[in-house]
């Protein structure tokens, strides 16, 4: 007579799937938690405390001259719109409440009470970042789940986790974490296109990660 597995039995598989699920929630809430936490850490007006960062100055000026002629960056321009793109509806709020007067291009860049306001701005722009470095945790465990299956996707968070710099630049207004994101979105598409189409997006994907930061364009080049 054989003997019933462990998982076996009514219910086994099911429970199975049940705890690999709430291991991989619990991961991803430790995730989560644990880089949004410190995010309002070092948001002091005039200098943040993340290196090379673009947020708020960067930002502000780009959009004082409607990022048109004159306007230039240190990087690509794709994370700055983007970051503009998230400023706009709370500066439409302080322009209505009367904290934002004319927009300027140096500090105070208009703000009545410059320190909460860029407080807020610099915490925007990091939120910004973080919701890159999670879909940058998403593509990887969407990629361990089709090759390993769910039963590994929770130590996926905790790998990315476990990095030091990974923790560091996504809870940070740097242009690295975007620029992570769209290579590691081309490699992805460009190494299971079953199209066209998808090579299409995935080039588009690479450059993007270019608009983002010129080091990319080393290995954008290589999957275009």
């Amino acid at each position: 007579m054989m003997m019933a597995g462990e998982g076996d039995g009514p219910g086994g598989p099911a429970r199975d799937r049940a705890g690999v699920g709430r291991a991989g929630g619990l991961a991803w809430l430790v995730l989560g938690l644990l880089l949004i936490v410190p995010i309002w850490w070092g948001t002091a007006a005039t200098f943040p405390w993340e290196s090379d960062n673009i947020a708020p100055g960067s930002v502000l000026r780009g959009m004082a001259v409607h990022f048109g002629p004159g306007w230039y960056s240190t990087y690509g321009p794709l994370p700055y719109y983007l970051t503009a793109a998230a400023y706009a509806p709370l500066l439409a709020v302080l322009k209505l409440t009367g904290e934002l007067g004319r927009p300027s291009s140096v500090y105070p860049f208009g703000f009545a009470h410059p320190d909460a306001a860029i407080a807020a701005l610099v915490i925007l722009a990091r939120l910004v970042t973080l919701l890159f470095g999670l879909g940058t945790v998403w593509l990887a465990a969407r990629r361990v789940v089709q090759e390993e299956g769910s039963a590994a996707a929770w130590l996926v968070p905790v790998f990315f986790l476990g990095s030091i710099q990974f923790a560091f630049y996504t809870r940070a207004s740097n242009v690295d974490v975007h620029a992570l994101f769209w290579l590691w979105l081309a490699v992805e598409l460009v190494e299971r296109a079953a199209s066209s189409r998808q090579l299409a997006f995935g080039a588009a994907a690479a450059a993007l990660a270019v608009c983002c930061k010129e080091q990319a364009g080393p290995m954008s080049a290589v999957l275009v």
